[in-house]
C-alpha cells in the first residue's frame, strides 16, 4: 500500500499520531480490493504497438 501511495495511486486518510498506523477510509479499503483483483487477474494493458506486432 505504501506502493500505491509514493505513485499516488491511493493517497492515505491519515496517519495515527500516536501509534504511527497509516488509516484509509472505507471507499479507500474498496478502490485497494479493485487495485488487487485487477492486479491479480489476466488483465494486461499493451502499447498499440506490441499489439498490433502480434496479431
Amino acid at each position: 500500500m505504501i506502493y500505491y501511495d509514493q505513485i499516488n495511486l491511493l493517497k492515505l486518510d491519515y496517519i495515527d499520531s500516536e501509534k504511527k498506523y497509516r488509516c484509509y477510509s472505507r471507499h479507500q479499503l474498496y478502490v485497494l480490493r479493485f487495485i488487487i483483483t485487477l492486479k491479480n487477474s489476466v488483465f494486461m494493458v499493451c502499447p498499440e504497438k506490441n499489439r498490433k506486432e502480434n496479431l
